[in-house]
């Protein structure tokens, strides 16, 4: 038995569309697609597989993926430079100089490692008046990914713009735009349950429908009931019998999250009787869990991003120092370490994997399986916990004042958070992102 499905379940009809989009891209006919849909929904997963698909073609497209997270929303232009740094530095100088091109100068202004590799702009340098360094940049970016399609296709992926910071948000809507040629297929993902009134993504989005060739709308449905029969046997590893289906389809909506929490809340909790939301699933879980295991996810569930082993230990560190008892143990026998974390948080790691809180990254960092999960993790505490918890998170990431700023804004610190907002406008004014 797992808790999620290692495959796609449904979703046949929006994969033929990206794959047209995708078919039109690399004959040259650039594409754009906006991807919606409500909280776990599935619109991750399908980008994921997206992905993969595209990847084991004989002739593969290359994939940039720019991952937004609210953690780094007031960080200029983070999920581009996350996105576009490992494609970078895989390529050779000689390719790297051929696909930056002309553009070294904004765009090493951005990733000054560029400047490292390839040197500085041998012709003199630009004087770009402050209110077109932005459109300069946009159009650098651009021009990047135009030649790097030249040798193949790209499928470029901006998930959850609703998380993005406003230099993001006007280069993705500026990307959204433009439809000259180019081997080039643009994703946008966002969530529509996200964007309340006065979201400026909604704004971003009016003006991509007016433009002379707007993007593809695609909005995900809930599965239906058979596909929901297919999620559960692929999960449980044997069909489910009908009261099962009945009890998934009716408490989940044909959410997969939801889905997901159920079964698993239905497996660990069998006297319980189940709540009706998943906040209320999630809490019951936890509740089962050991307390190093809930110490863990909630110094990550209120981090909003993924954190390494590093940042962890330092905000452990904090949050000891304002404690006023010793964390709570399941086992009076010692414990080794085994890595960089202590061996109470190992153990308490190694639990929250085997029960599907969290999900391994490729870099080694630490995120919770979906950003609902966090949210119902984190309102399980009490307002003085949380406090402290945000406090010894932002002390971690102190050297990152964007990212500690919402975090001292939580713990109810305003003049770390006025110290916090001005280096984070500094910041920005630096990197030529005036939304920021």
């Amino acid at each position: 038995m797992r808790y999620r499905s290692q495959r796609l379940i449904g979703r046949e009809r929006e994969i033929s569309r990206l794959a047209v989009a995708l078919e039109a891209a690399a004959r040259g006919h650039s594409r754009r697609v906006l991807l919606s849909g409500v909280g776990g929904i599935g619109t991750s997963r399908l980008v994921d597989d997206a992905k993969q698909r595209v990847g084991r073609l004989s002739h593969p497209f290359r994939v940039i993926d720019c991952q937004a997270v609210p953690g780094q929303a007031a960080v200029p232009y983070a999920p581009i430079v996350a996105g576009l740094r490992p494609f970078l530095a895989s390529l050779d100088d000689a390719e790297l100089g051929r696909v930056v091109g002309s553009a070294i100068e904004p765009l090493g202004h951005l990733m000054p490692e560029l400047v490292g590799r390839l040197g500085p702009p041998t012709s003199r340098r630009l004087t770009i008046a402050p209110d077109r360094r932005t459109a300069w940049l946009n159009e650098a970016i651009r021009g990047l990914l135009e030649r790097a399609g030249e040798h193949a296709p790209v499928m470029l992926v901006m998930q959850d713009i609703h998380h993005a910071d406003g230099g993001t948000r006007e280069l993705t809507t500026f990307l959204a735009r433009v439809a000259r040629p180019a081997r080039l297929c643009l994703i946008i993902t966002f969530g529509s349950d996200a964007l309340t009134r006065g979201h400026p993504v909604l704004t971003d989005l009016a003006t991509m429908a007016q433009s002379s060739d707007p993007p593809d709308r695609l909005e995900l449905e809930p599965l239906a009931r058979s596909e929901l029969v297919q999620l559960i046997t692929e999960i449980e590893g044997e069909r489910p019998t009908a009261a099962a289906v009945l009890l998934v389809a009716d408490r989940s909506g044909g959410n997969p999250l939801f889905a997901e929490e159920i079964l698993a809340a239905r497996r660990e909790l069998s006297s319980v009787s189940l709540g009706a939301s998943l906040q209320e699933l999630v809490s019951a879980r936890l509740a089962r869990r050991s307390p190093e295991c809930r110490r863990l996810l909630r110094l990550l569930a209120p981090a909003g991003q993924p954190l390494s082993e590093g940042e962890i230990t330092a905000a452990v560190e904090v949050f000891e120092r304002l404690a006023v008892t010793l964390p709570p143990r399941s086992s009076s026998l010692p414990r080794r370490a085994n890595g960089g974390l202590e061996p109470d948080l190992q153990a308490g790691l190694y639990e929250a994997h085997e029960h599907g809180f969290v999900i391994p990254r490729l870099d080694g960092r630490l995120e919770l399986r979906h950003e609902l999960i966090a949210g119902a993790i984190e309102a399980d505490l009490l307002p003085h916990q949380r406090r402290r918890h945000h406090e010894a998170i932002a002390e971690a990431l102190a050297d990152r004042p964007a990212e500690a700023l919402p975090h001292w804004r939580a713990a109810n610190r305003p003049e770390a958070a006025l110290d916090a907002a001005i280096a984070a406008a500094t910041l920005a004014d630096e990197l030529d992102s005036p939304a920021d």
